[in-house]
């Protein structure tokens, strides 16, 4: 097959280049595999600082609301049910990753 019949195919089917990668950065294949594992715990410290975040606020939010400070009552109570329902979405997932481990403890080798 020729080199016109082969880039046609690849414009045809929009396939991209490979990346350029720089040989001082490339990994070995231990490295490679716990790649994804970082970033998924990268995702699940964000998610963590984001609702610290939102949890701070809710505190600030039910300070002012206790101090008289806040001037739309609809708008701080839908802040505070908020964070309420992303900390009940974070006790259920760890709820499932503890269930999880546990069940994989249990698993005969």
């Amino acid at each position: 097959m020729s080199v016109e019949a082969v880039a046609a195919l690849g414009s045809a089917l929009s396939v991209s280049p490979p990346l350029a990668v720089d040989p001082e950065l490339a990994v070995g294949p231990a490295l490679t595999s716990a790649a994804p594992a970082d970033s998924a715990f990268q995702s699940l410290l964000g998610a963590l600082n984001q609702l610290n975040g939102e949890l701070n606020a809710g505190e600030q939010a039910l300070t002012a609301m206790a101090s008289g400070n806040v001037d739309n009552l609809h708008q701080s109570m839908m802040g505070l049910e908020k964070v309420r329902l992303t900390l009940q979405l974070l006790l259920q997932v760890r709820s499932r990753a503890l269930d999880a481990y546990q069940e994989l403890m249990r698993m005969q080798i």
